[in-house]
């Protein structure tokens, strides 16, 4: 018995095989098209003689519709609406058609879950989604009530996913009641600009071409990457300098703004910060942080970036036979329905 977990995260598709005493994983540029992705995947297990017929399941992550409650979802249709903008469930339909495998989504975002005063954004026309990764939250805050001994779904905690990405947020009692991501607020990131004042982002829609464009600027050419030049993620422990240390800093001073923020949701009651991600592996950034946001609560360290853990975490729900909600599509409907 094979499975397979498949988890798009920024630029790049990780990919995560188990199988008997097996557990290989790679990774895949997420600029290829999701048939050249699954053509690929499917390359790399027969290198190592596994046959895709051999797959018990596979999972992904993912969004959800408005009104669906987040957990355990079999793979249908109406994850795959454009709007959701669904990169796992689109390779995981592939999946699913080409070599008859079932295909979960592990704990996908769910609105329905977001405290209504945190999408409210001060102009009608437009509301904020809460669209962190509720998936590795949910299992960074299992992780610790487990080690902490405190009961199941009770806990309420900040949690800051840092890695290409910056994910920070609020689970209260095992609900996603708020959270931001770097591709749309908070702090900037690896590529990603982050908040930006109203009128310097209105000179670079103005500026751009069309909607493309300015989405590129702000979500792939700005960020770390923008203000140091780097070619690899991988660059920012080696990189030094007057101008690099100023950089790091003000992401410092950012995240730990918006951690201080999140604080507040929960009345200053929150049991722990969690902090995860590949920055948590860069001592001097850690420690500066920690030493920003101790006042807060406990923190807990959890280095490295935690996708493929949640999502193995997802299997083991799955094979002990946790429910599987189904969301169907109804034709009239442009939304899936629980």
């Amino acid at each position: 018995m094979a499975v397979l977990a498949i988890y798009p995260h920024a630029s790049t598709l990780h990919v995560q095989v188990s199988a008997h005493q097996l557990s290989e994983t790679t990774t895949f540029p997420l600029r290829l098209s999701d048939q050249e992705l699954v053509d690929l995947i499917q390359n790399w297990l027969g290198h190592m003689k596994i046959a895709t017929s051999s797959l018990k399941f596979a999972v992904t992550n993912g969004h959800l519709p408005p009104g669906c409650p987040s957990g355990l979802y079999a793979l249908s249709r109406g994850f795959l609406q454009p709007h959701l903008n669904n990169r796992g469930p689109r390779i995981g339909q592939l999946v699913k058609e080409m070599w008859k495998t079932p295909v979960y989504i592990i704990d996908p975002s769910s609105l329905l879950e977001c405290d209504p005063l945190a999408r409210v954004t001060g102009t009608p026309e437009i509301n904020r989604g809460c669209r962190c990764d509720s998936f590795i939250f949910k299992h960074l805050v299992r992780l610790e009530e487990e080690d902490r001994g405190i009961p199941r779904a009770s806990g309420n905690f900040i949690v800051a996913h840092l890695d290409e990405e910056i994910h920070i947020g609020v689970i209260s009692q095992d609900q996603m009641i708020d959270g931001g991501i770097s591709v749309e607020e908070g702090p900037f990131a690896w590529q990603q600009a982050g908040a930006l004042p109203f009128d310097g982002l209105l000179d670079l829609c103005l500026e751009a071409q069309d909607r493309k464009a300015t989405l590129r600027r702000v979500g792939e050419e700005s960020g770390l990457q923008g203000y140091l030049g780097l070619k690899q993620f991988q660059d920012l422990y080696t990189v030094s300098g007057e101008h690099a240390t100023l950089v790091f800093q003000a992401l410092i001073h950012q995240v730990s703004k918006e951690i201080g923020a999140y604080a507040t949701v929960l009345k200053g009651q929150a049991q722990g910060i969690l902090l995860a991600g590949e920055l948590v592996k860069h001592e001097s950034f850690v420690s500066d942080l920690i030493a920003n946001i101790k006042f807060l609560g406990t923190v807990s360290l959890y280095p490295g970036n935690q996708g493929l853990s949640a999502l193995k975490q997802g299997i083991q729900r799955v094979l002990s036979n946790e429910p599987i909600i189904d969301l169907k599509l109804e034709e009239s409907d442009a939304y899936g329905v629980c």
